[in-house]
């Protein structure tokens, strides 16, 4: 119906004119999301009376850094643990003699691990 009352590079221009103006509206109206978290994501679809401010955010992210750096220090205590015995530090080995070498490795280690030497 358009091919036949304009042609075939009419029909063409309508369509490129038509992608044209959505592509400008698109980079116009949709913002970046690039390297950005799905707080502030979802902070950027909110009316404006409801946004966060930035240090909102960056307590948001600073809370998100702080509990991934907790499970990795867990998650590396608990493999070290499983790589190394416990050369006397747990309380089964309380009773033996050591070296002064061995007590002070023993200071040096976490409680938490002494309870994976059981």
């Amino acid at each position: 119906m358009l091919i036949s009352s304009i042609g075939g590079m009419g029909t063409f221009l309508v369509f490129a004119c038509t992608n044209l103006i959505c592509f400008l509206g698109v980079v116009t109206f949709v913002p970046e999301t690039k390297d950005k978290t799905l707080e502030e994501i979802a902070d950027l679809w909110k009316p404006k009376g409801e946004k966060r401010s930035n240090a909102q955010l960056e307590v948001v992210r600073a809370t998100a850094d702080l509990k991934q750096a907790e499970a990795d220090i867990k998650a590396a205590e608990a493999e070290l643990a499983r790589a190394r015995p416990c050369r006397g530090a747990c309380h089964r080995h309380q009773g033996r003699s050591r070296s002064a070498g061995q007590r002070a490795e023993a200071a040096l280690i976490p409680s938490c691990l002494l309870a994976l030497c059981e």
